[in-house]
C-alpha cells in the first residue's frame, strides 16, 4: 500500500509506526527535542517493556534530525545498526524495543505500508 502524507513545511519531521505494537501510528516531531519512552510523559509514548522510561530523543538542528539514545537497556537502532547518536535521513527506519518506525523528513512524502 502507498500512501502520500504532506508535511506542512521541512522543518516537521514524523515517525511512522509500520512493524511491532501500535503499527500504523503516526508521531509528529515539531517541536526541536522529541523524547521517546515508556514514561506516558513521552512524547513519543511506546507502551512495552522492551522500551525504556526515557529510552531516545530526536532533536532537530539547523543540519536536520538525528536521534540520541539515552542509556537504554535495549538500545536504539537505525536501519539494523545499534547507535548512540545518529543523524537521521529520509525513509531510516528506527528500532526502539519492539517498535520498528520509518522516518519522514520533508515536505512532501510517501510512504510504504508494513514492510514484508
Amino acid at each position: 500500500m502507498i500512501e502520500e502524507v504532506c508535511l506542512p513545511d521541512s522543518h516537521r519531521a514524523m515517525l511512522v509506526i509500520h512493524r511491532g505494537p501500535a503499527q500504523g501510528s503516526r508521531f509528529l516531531l515539531d517541536d526541536d527535542e522529541v523524547s521517546i519512552g515508556r514514561s506516558p510523559e513521552s512524547d513519543v509514548f511506546l507502551d512495552d517493556v522492551t522500551v525504556s522510561r526515557k529510552h531516545a530523543r530526536i532533536t532537530r538542528s539547523t543540519d536536520g534530525f538525528s536521534i540520541s539514545d539515552s542509556h537504554s537497556l535495549n538500545g536504539t537502532y537505525v536501519n539494523s545498526i545499534s547507535v548512540t547518536s545518529q543523524a537521521l535521513r529520509m525513509g531510516d527506519e528506527l528500532q526502539i524495543g519492539k517498535f520498528h518506525a520509518l522516518f519522514f523528513g520533508n515536505s512532501h512524502i510517501k510512504s510504504l505500508g508494513e514492510k514484508k
